[in-house]
């Protein structure tokens, strides 16, 4: 219910509100990783907003989408013919794991100025897993519970009509219980449980990696951004030396931290360019990446790049959203980038849904004949229901969490207002 309705907020508590649904919708930082419209917001300190950010999510989430939707990821692949692959349209899509690489990057940005921007607080680690965890586990919650029901509707129409096995169902009713402590908790590749949906791996690095940062805010006590961020370099840079050492052996969420510490050199160039400590920690970063990723080729196989191409294209990208800041004003206000920003607004929800629910047009679309030199039809048409789902979901559950914490906010804001304020005696 709009607060306006509830007959104690004025024009100017109106004006409070809206302010607040933006800041809260990322606790000072609107951050996603595959996981929603979040960028840092410029409250205090030198937290550095860059609104630009959402143009990129839109383009990582459509590219995790292609990629999801190509001939080579297809369960229907002995429908079409396999010369397609040759097509640029196809073998563009086939590389839609760097938009997962583009996420962590982004994700280590703006993760950064929640962390910087939540030192101004007395309880900051207490402050920072409390709006991670709220930013991150309601929507992925929905998400597991609209495929599971979709899994399970599956499950009952192939055996009943002989349909396609979809290609990430699990019967749900024969997991163990860890599957399901591992499933709410988004620690399925620390427990080694399967997937519900493939695309979760991603959610449990990110997870990872918040922990990670909450434990340097926690163990620190850190009074400084400067600090936080020189930490951060510093574990990023021995993270890549045992990289290099162990070519590549190293222990989840270790093995692609460096993509997200890259987003923290981003964060920390950005926020803080004259401190010549931080600047050596940063350029460590990139040269230990390039260092990596000259040592270490690993391994290739379709939709899944190697080692040295993830961390070329990490540093690329890297350099290029430095590049662009100083025309991110520009960026977020053109009108060509209106389709990518609104992509990018809702780009969590697209991603937790899109895989849910990508079997079902290629089913359709391969069982009406378009397959072979037809199977564009169906590509373009799996993009568009997955990017419609993906945008209903945001609005009927992302966005109506995210204002119904704004207007909680914004209730303990006044109350708050209302016992600070001395009362004048007559």
């Amino acid at each position: 219910m709009p607060l306006v309705r509830l007959g104690f907020l004025n024009k100017r508590d109106n004006v409070q509100r809206a302010r607040l649904t933006t800041v809260l919708q990322c606790d000072n930082v609107r951050h996603h990783n595959n996981t929603g419209r979040e960028q840092p917001i410029n409250t205090t300190g030198r937290t550095k907003y860059y609104a630009s950010l959402d143009i990129w999510r839109g383009l990582a989430a459509l590219w995790v989408v292609m990629i999801h939707a190509s001939p080579a990821v297809s369960p229907f692949l002995s429908l079409g013919n396999k010369s397609m692959y040759n097509q640029p349209l196809y073998k563009f899509a086939d590389w839609g794991r760097l938009g997962v690489v583009m996420f962590f990057v982004i994700s280590g940005y703006c993760i950064s100025a929640s962390a910087v921007s939540s030192l101004k607080h007395k309880d900051v680690a207490r402050r920072y897993f409390t709006a991670r965890i709220r930013r991150i586990y309601p929507p992925y919650l929905a998400s597991v519970v609209f495929a599971a029901s979709l899994d399970l509707l599956w499950h009952v129409m192939a055996h009943r009509h002989g349909l396609h096995s979809m290609n990430h169902t699990l019967d749900l009713r024969r997991q163990p219980p860890l599957f399901y402590l591992a499933t709410a908790s988004l620690s399925q590749l620390l427990l080694r449980v399967p997937l519900l949906q493939d695309v979760y791996w991603t959610l449990n690095y990110e997870v990872a990696f918040y922990v990670i940062v909450g434990i340097v805010l926690w163990l620190v006590r850190a009074k400084t951004a400067a600090s936080v961020l020189l930490i951060l370099n510093c574990f990023t840079t021995i993270s890549l030396m045992v990289l290099c050492v162990r070519q590549g052996r190293i222990p989840f969420p270790l093995d692609l931290w460096y993509q997200f510490g890259l987003g923290v050199a981003l964060y920390s160039i950005i926020s803080e360019p004259k401190m010549k400590y931080l600047t050596c920690s940063n350029v460590s970063v990139f040269a230990m990446t390039m260092v990596y990723a000259y040592i270490y080729q690993g391994g290739y196989r379709m939709g899944l790049p190697s080692s040295r191409v993830d961390a070329c294209f990490a540093i690329a990208f890297t350099l290029l959203l430095l590049i662009l800041h100083r025309h991110d004003s520009y960026l977020a206000k053109a009108p060509w980038s209106r389709g990518l920003r609104l992509l990018g607004m809702f780009s969590y929800s697209l991603y937790l849904t899109h895989h849910a629910v990508i079997t079902i047009p290629a089913h359709t679309m391969a069982l009406l004949g378009f397959s072979g030199s037809l199977y564009w039809v169906s590509f373009i048409v799996q993009i568009s229901v997955s990017v419609v789902v993906g945008y209903a979901f945001y609005r009927l559950v992302e966005q109506p969490y995210l204002n119904r914490r704004a207007n909680m906010t914004v209730v303990r804001v006044r109350v708050q207002e209302n016992t600070s304020t001395p009362i004048n005696s007559p």
